[in-house]
Formats: structure tokens, sequence, C-alpha cells
């Protein structure tokens, strides 16, 4: 059993305690504040809906293990999978465009288990 959570939350420190194997999620749809939180989606700019702004924060996280916060800090992310909330009517698109961005530049989706290494 894989448990995944959010880099740094309680759920994954309590988790690694007991001994759990934990990979790490980022969210490229999203906005994070500087404290590495999600922006709430009441907020102007929580949600990251420019392909190319996601393809560049997906390869941010990928390279250099940050995000940019909703105010321009650089903001530790690690992540063994990322991720994008399926609830909007251009979810699939938005997904298919950045999977297609993210090829183009050399990236592929690997199993997970093949990440994390178990």
């Amino acid at each position: 059993m894989i448990l995944v959570a959010p880099y740094g939350s309680t759920m994954a420190k309590v988790a690694e305690d007991h001994g759990l194997c934990v990979a790490f999620e980022a969210f490229i749809d999203r906005a994070y504040t500087r404290e590495g939180r999600l922006v709430p989606r009441t907020k102007p700019s929580a949600l990251i809906e420019d392909v190319d702004e996601a393809v560049k924060r997906a390869l941010m996280i990928i390279d250099k293990g940050v995000v940019l916060s909703i105010d321009g800090y650089e903001v530790e992310v690690r992540a063994h999978k990322l991720c994008v909330h399926g609830d909007s009517p251009k979810a699939l698109d938005f997904v298919r465009r950045v999977y297609e961005g993210l090829r183009e530049v050399g990236v592929y989706i690997k199993p997970l288990r093949e990440i994390i290494g178990v």
C-alpha cells in the first residue's frame, strides 16, 4: 500500500512515523501559499487554467523541487506524483494538453511504485 499525501503534511509525517510507504503529491493546477498550502478556491488566482503555466510549474517541481507561491516565493514541494483537479468541465482536455507539453520536453509517466522504489 502507498499513501499519497502532500509533502510536509501531518498525514505524511504520521504515516512515515508508522512505517507506511508515502508518495508525495503536488498540484500543478492550483496556486500555493508561501507556507506550502493550496490557496483556497474562494481567492482570486487560486486556479491555474493556463496549460503553459501548468507545464512550467510541473517542470519547476520536477527540476528544482519548488513551486512559486501566489506572492512569488519559492516553496519546497517534493512530489512523486503531479495532480490536476478533475472537477472542472475542461479537466480532461487540460490534462491531455499538459501531458503533451511535458512529453515535448522529455517528461514521461512512470508507475508510482517505480518512482518511489517499492
